[in-house]
């Protein structure tokens, strides 16, 4: 991330102070960190050009989701594992019924003996194994 002085004063995500809650935030939970001024930002990314004022955040471990991609590597997983994808169609409620859930639609009502959420495997809180698909990097 590059900040420029004029960037300080802007609200981001809600909150003015955007990079120095970053920073904070990396300290407070040990992420591993740099931060740079305009001329070691020059001085690694030379496309950059920095105009001299800049200052830069930099996490080496870091990486890079394609949200497209998640949603897909979520939709072929569940497919895999069984399920009917149903596409454009809203979700109204969930109903409980004698321990059953139905969750009704705006194109009917749909019965099972158990829900999950989409990518989820019951009782489990480690990443599925088609993580990677979603263009981490």
């Amino acid at each position: 991330m590059i900040a420029t002085p004029e960037s300080q004063a802007a609200t981001f995500h809600g909150r003015p102070g955007f990079f120095e809650r970053t920073v904070g935030t990396a300290e407070r939970f040990g992420i591993a960190h740099e931060q740079l001024d305009a001329a070691e930002i020059a001085h690694r990314w030379p496309a950059l050009q920095p105009r001299g004022d800049e200052r830069g955040y930099f996490e080496p471990e870091a990486g890079l989701l394609r949200p497209e991609a998640c949603v897909q590597a979520q939709l072929d997983a569940a497919v895999r594992d069984g399920a009917t994808l149903r596409l454009d169609e809203t979700v109204q409620r969930i109903d409980v019924v004698a321990g059953r859930p139905s969750v009704v639609t705006d194109r009917g009502t749909l019965s099972a003996s158990s829900l999950r959420a989409p990518g989820c495997r019951p009782c489990s809180r480690r990443p599925r194994p088609h993580a990677s698909k979603c263009g981490a990097k």
